[in-house]
This record gives structure tokens, sequence and C-alpha cells, in this order.
């Protein structure tokens, strides 16, 4: 057998090979491309609800404070003179307590319904 006609046959089948082959390749690079795009499209549509949800546990957690009906005896305000009567005293906790709801309240304005995640 010629060396020369060999290696024509040889140029030919790898032609050949290299014909049919590029479309395959072109097929799975294409099919690469669009399974990368719905993974970055999945990860970020993941990573917002991620964030909405941390936001809407913080707004869940803000209304849990304002809503509890337990207040320690050391949240109100501590006096800084002692009361002399009765109803100075009940006054001054009154007062301590409304400044104890209105933290907890900020609390929730800082997280509520327009609130932005981070």
């Amino acid at each position: 057998m010629d060396f020369k006609l060999f290696a024509e046959y040889l140029d030919l089948i790898a032609d050949a090979v290299t014909t049919v082959a590029t479309p395959f390749a072109i097929w799975a690079a294409l099919l690469g491309l669009r399974t990368w795009r719905h993974q970055l499209k999945g990860n970020a549509e993941y990573e917002l609800a991620r964030r909405y949800l941390r936001g809407v546990y913080r707004v869940r957690d803000a209304i849990r404070l304002i809503r509890a009906p337990l207040m320690w005896l050391n949240e109100p305000q501590a006096e800084e003179k002692p009361s002399s009567t009765p109803e100075e005293h009940e006054k001054k906790f009154r007062e301590g307590q409304k400044k104890e709801y209105e933290r907890r309240f900020r609390s929730y304005r800082k997280h509520g319904p327009n609130y932005r995640s981070k």
C-alpha cells in the first residue's frame, strides 16, 4: 500500500470526523450555556427569596416583641428620684411603660412593612 494514499485516506477520515463532530460540539456548548443561564437565574431568585424571608422574619420578631404581654420590671425606665406618693409612683411607672413600648415600636418601624432587606 502506498503511504501517500494512506495519508490521503487518513486526512479524509479526519475531515469527516471533524465535520460530524463539530455540530455535536456546538450543540453541547449551547446546552451547557443554557444550563448555566438557568443556574444563574435560579441562584438569583433563591437569593432574592432568602433576603425577603429574612426581612419577613425580622418583621415577625418585631411584632412578637411588641405584642409580648410580659414586661420585666427593669424594662421600663428606672426612676431617677423616689416617688413620694403611690399616684406619682404609678405615673412614673406608666411613663416608663410608655417609653418601653415606644422602644419596641421603633424596632417594628425599622423592619416594618416598608423594610429593605440587606
